[in-house]
């Protein structure tokens, strides 16, 4: 399902600038057709005004889009940042970079080799056998190349997220990635009240200027370690490929009243 969902995510976001170029060519079609002239109105020509709706909402969501893209850009600057301040320890088998910052934080960042951090103080507060299940959970995070996704679902969500079920959508692709790596601190040798442990402690820290993976769906992943509940029932890749699917075939559906002589 996380590949699929991952296409399908790929696929969104690739959606939409296509939408943009091809609602932009039909309605200028369509203006040059009926004469843009200095007294044309919508009001004489209703057939457009849909048309200019749809092109101007998918103007709005190609801004989003590119407004996410360059937040993510700019943040990876502060990944570098926080590199080049870290001091590397070998904690569970990967490289750590401990930071000198307030908050007990231990997360995976960048988009670009992405890395392992944790604060000095998230050594301090968490046992050895809860930092160990704490960097196994974000090892699995690099390994599926999670960082990098979390930047296409938060640009799906910042340019798409006003569409009704997209933001449970992609809360629910990022508890999949969550759930997946906590599988695999259990499965690396951590127990579950070690991880529950350095669940808690993480989810209480603060301070790091960069979007950390696990900051949300704490509760659920505790009820999840804890027993069967919690487990999502939407399907993430089904809702991005037909959002994907509508958001594509728009500017045909925009060309049928042109095709039909409307």
């Amino acid at each position: 399902m996380e590949t699929t969902t991952r296409v399908a995510a790929v696929s969104l976001v690739a959606a939409i600038p296509i939408a943009v170029l091809g609602l932009l060519h039909v309605l200028y079609a369509h203006l040059s057709r009926v004469g843009l002239a200095p007294t044309f109105s919508p009001l004489h020509h209703p057939e457009a005004i849909p048309l200019m709706v749809v092109a101007a909402g998918s103007l709005v969501a190609f801004a989003a889009l590119f407004l996410a893209i360059w937040r993510w850009l700019l943040l990876e600057k502060e990944v570098g940042v926080l590199h080049q301040a870290a001091d590397v320890q070998s904690i569970g088998g990967a490289e750590v970079h401990v930071l000198d910052a307030p908050g007990v934080r231990l997360f995976a960042a960048g988009l670009r080799g992405p890395k392992i951090f944790a604060t000095r103080a998230a050594l301090n507060v968490m046992t050895p056998s809860q930092m160990r299940a704490a960097v196994w959970h974000e090892r699995s995070h690099l390994a599926h190349g999670d960082t990098r996704f979390r930047a296409v679902y938060g640009a799906i969500g910042a340019a798409v997220g006003w569409i009704p079920g997209i933001s449970r959508t992609v809360s629910a692709a990022i508890f999949l990635e969550e759930r997946r790596a906590d599988v695999a601190a259990l499965e690396s040798g951590s127990n579950t009240t070690d991880l529950i442990g350095a669940i808690m402690a993480v989810s209480r820290g603060q301070g790091i200027p960069v979007p950390a993976l696990g900051d949300n769906h704490v509760g659920l992943r505790l009820r999840c370690l804890s027993s069967s509940d919690g487990e999502p029932t939407r399907n993430p890749a089904r809702a991005f490929g037909l959002t994907a699917l509508a958001i594509a075939v728009s500017p045909v559906v925009a060309h049928i009243p042109m095709v039909c002589g409307l």
